[in-house]
């Protein structure tokens, strides 16, 4: 394959990749501070549909070439690389932390709680 035959090369990669962890980063924050309503099915659905388009770009990713990149662009590659690997973690660990929000919301509203009193201080 020459090189004005690649769809998409490392860099490009990179970018992309970065700006979809931003749309995630974003969604996730505005989750927690509730900008977004809390509809459990459709956060699922989001999220899972958000792990299908990142495992996208994990096959994308893994034939991609680096031996097309410059010294100075492989450096910026790896330096990225590794920012991408962090934000993966925090993504991660704020969707689990989320989904065991949901879970509990969820597993509460399945649970009968007690008929409390309007005012169950007040005795007759």
């Amino acid at each position: 394959m020459e090189p004005s035959d690649k769809i998409v090369n490392l860099k490009d990669w990179i970018n992309s990749f970065w700006n979809f962890q931003e749309e995630d980063l974003q969604y996730l924050q505005n989750l927690i501070i509730k900008k977004l309503p809390l509809d459990p099915e459709e956060i699922i659905n989001n999220l899972k549909e958000r792990i299908k388009t990142r495992k996208a770009f994990y096959q994308i990713y893994k034939y991609l070439p680096r031996k097309d990149l410059s010294v100075k662009d492989l450096e910026w590659a790896e330096q990225k690389l590794a920012e991408i690997i962090y934000r993966e973690d925090l993504i991660t660990e704020l969707t689990n932390k989320i989904l065991d929000l949901l879970t509990f919301f969820v597993e509460s509203e399945k649970i009968p709680l007690p008929d409390i009193p309007s005012n169950p201080f007040l005795v007759h």
